[in-house]
C-alpha cells in the first residue's frame, strides 16, 4: 500500500478520437474510461494518463512527513492539507487552480531542505514537481488513487 498519484491526459492530448471510439470523461478528475471492456483493453490507462507515480508506502510516506513537518509549520499548506494529511486517500483531488502555489511550496521547501534532505524527501519533492508540472500542461487536477 501507499501513495499514489495520475494525472490524465487532456482529450487533445489521447492517441485516440475520444468521441469515435467511446470515451468518457469524468468531469472531477479528467480521467478517461470506457464502459467497453475491449476499447478498455485497446486503450489501457496507460495510453489515457499523462503520469503515475507511486509517492511512496505508507512507511515511506510516514517518515517523508515527519521530515517535513517542521519545514511546513503550521501555516495552511497545499502539501500538508491535500497530499500528506492522510497515508492513502484515493479519489482526492489537487485542483488546477492549486498548481502554481504547490509548485512554490514545493520550491520553497526545496530550498529550504537543501544538501539536508534525505534521497527519500527529495524524490518525493522531484516527483511532486513532475506531477505539477504534468497537471500544469494538461490543464487537468492530480488525482490520488
Amino acid at each position: 500500500m501507499g501513495l499514489i498519484a495520475v494525472v490524465y491526459r487532456d482529450k487533445h492530448n489521447l492517441p485516440f478520437d475520444l468521441d469515435k471510439e467511446g470515451a468518457e470523461i469524468d468531469d472531477r478528475t479528467g480521467a478517461v474510461f470506457f464502459r467497453d471492456p475491449e476499447r478498455k483493453r485497446l486503450f489501457p490507462r496507460e495510453t489515457r494518463q499523462a503520469t503515475r507515480i507511486k509517492l511512496g508506502t505508507t512507511y515511506d510516506i510516514v517518515e517523508i512527513t515527519k521530515e517535513l513537518g517542521p519545514f511546513l509549520g503550521a501555516a495552511e499548506s497545499i502539501l500538508t492539507d491535500r497530499v500528506l494529511y492522510d497515508l492513502s486517500h484515493s479519489g482526492d483531488t489537487v485542483d488546477v487552480k492549486d498548481l502554481q502555489s504547490l509548485e512554490t511550496e514545493l520550491l520553497s521547501l526545496k530550498e529550504k531542505l537543501g544538501a539536508r534532505a534525505s534521497k527519500l524527501a527529495m524524490r518525493f519533492i522531484e516527483d511532486m514537481l513532475t506531477l505539477v508540472k504534468a497537471a500544469m500542461e494538461q490543464h487537468k487536477p492530480i488525482v490520488f488513487v
